[in-house]
């Protein structure tokens, strides 16, 4: 494998959120665009594709910590707030659908 998909794939990221279709897209434009921008220089390319991924890759590098604390919890307690809302999820659902059932019965008496 040569020394640029290398490069290219260090410049991208995965996103936890659903947005690696979207990068990997916006990564291979952005190839595009640099080699057809500079066609005889692949170096000169590569510098500035990666400058450009990073420029929209780099913000989600950052979030990502707090993120992966919020999903992969170190403690009991962390643990336990994280599942909490999926706990109560269902009872927030069924309250809801008693809540439409209850304004049909009156509705319709």
């Amino acid at each position: 494998m040569t020394t640029a998909p290398r490069m290219v794939r260090a410049a991208s990221c995965v996103s936890l959120f659903g947005d690696g279709s979207s990068l990997a897209m916006a990564g291979a434009l952005t190839l595009a665009e640099a080699l057809a921008a500079s066609p005889a220089d692949h170096g000169l390319a590569f510098r500035r594709h990666e400058a450009e991924r990073r420029r929209l890759v780099d913000p989600k590098l950052r979030g990502i910590s707090q993120v992966s604390t919020l999903l992969i919890p170190a403690t009991r307690t962390g643990i336990a707030a994280r599942n909490l809302p999926t706990r109560l999820w269902p009872l927030g659902a069924a309250a809801g659908w008693l809540g439409r059932t209850r304004r049909v019965q009156v509705n319709s008496t």
